[in-house]
């Protein structure tokens, strides 16, 4: 059944197939348990309170009544309570806004007889997905390093979906300015950029961002399954290097995966952002799902 999907899929174009499952993604996170409940929680996604009076649906606190006021804004059961008048004030509410970037680098390409799509491909979805879930909560999303603004309602899924067809994306280091109430995604597989992550993150933190980093790898980047002797190839270099017996630097190579690991989860913790590695012989939902719950929890 699953190898029959499989070849359904390859009969439709690449974005058709990206925006579907992107779609579907999207829908399917919407009927978790933890995207019906987030709402009733402090950590609500759609309008979020600034600490400060103005518009919005969440009572902020009592200030004197001053003859500019309206005498409707009065709180009468409050100002029964003393000699003085008092007007009920709401906190101001805005919407949050989500940066998101996608790796579009050559290693991105690579897809093992393990996986059912290319890195490229799940790290898409995943974007997509994301900006849609956020679009649908009334929440603002912009692409970062494409030097667009960012975008609301649910008809700018559409206009987000041409930027990334376009390769408007740039690199993720350009970090807007922000004012406490922005949330970063990266989804990338993140092959040696450790100095220039730990800075970013870093310049994230100071202008008032957080968010998460979700690197996505083919599982034979991480299993290293390959014996005999095998030719390696660097996507982005295009360097090549001829290995007699591939079996014998397993262990080896698995000891480095598992410290990148560690370090790029150091980096993104030294930051107060979440981290996860996902594998894209996974499901994309598992992925997507610790994303919003981090984020939601912020």
């Amino acid at each position: 059944m699953a190898d029959a999907l499989r070849q359904s899929w390859n009969d439709v174009p690449r974005w058709t197939y990206l925006r579907s499952r992107a779609e579907a993604l999207a829908e399917a996170l919407a009927h978790t348990p933890m995207a019906r409940e987030r709402p009733h929680s402090t950590g609500s996604f759609g309008s979020h309170g600034r600490r400060r009076a103005g518009a919005g649906d969440v009572f902020w606190q009592f200030r004197r009544y001053e003859q500019s006021d309206a005498a409707t804004l009065i709180d009468w059961r409050q100002s029964a309570k003393s000699d003085r008048l008092f007007v009920r004030q709401r906190e101001e509410e805005v919407a949050q806004t989500y940066w998101l970037w996608c790796d579009a680098s050559d290693s991105m390409d690579f897809k093992s007889d393990a996986a059912a799509e290319t890195k490229a491909d799940r790290a898409m979805i995943l974007m997509l997905s994301a900006a849609l879930f956020f679009l649908d909560r009334g929440e603002r999303v912009g692409i970062l390093g494409s030097g667009r603004k960012a975008l609301s309602t649910r008809a700018a899924f559409s206009e987000i979906l041409a930027m990334m067809k376009s390769g408007v994306a740039g690199d993720y280091g350009g970090i807007p300015i922000g004012g406490g109430y922005g949330r970063i995604v990266l989804i990338g597989d993140f092959h040696e950029e450790d100095k220039k992550l730990e800075t970013s993150l870093a310049i994230a933190r100071r202008r008032g961002f957080n968010g998460f980093l979700l690197q996505v790898l083919d599982p034979a980047e991480i299993d290293f399954p390959y014996e005999g002797h095998v030719e390696f190839r660097d996507q982005e270099s295009a360097r090549r290097e001829d290995v007699g017996r591939a079996e014998a630097m397993r262990a080896l190579y698995m000891e480095e995966m598992t410290r990148w690991r560690d370090k790029l989860s150091a980096i993104a913790h030294a930051s107060g952002w979440g981290y996860v590695r996902h594998r894209t012989d996974q499901a994309p939902l598992l992925a997507l799902r610790a994303v919003a719950e981090f984020i939601a929890s912020q």
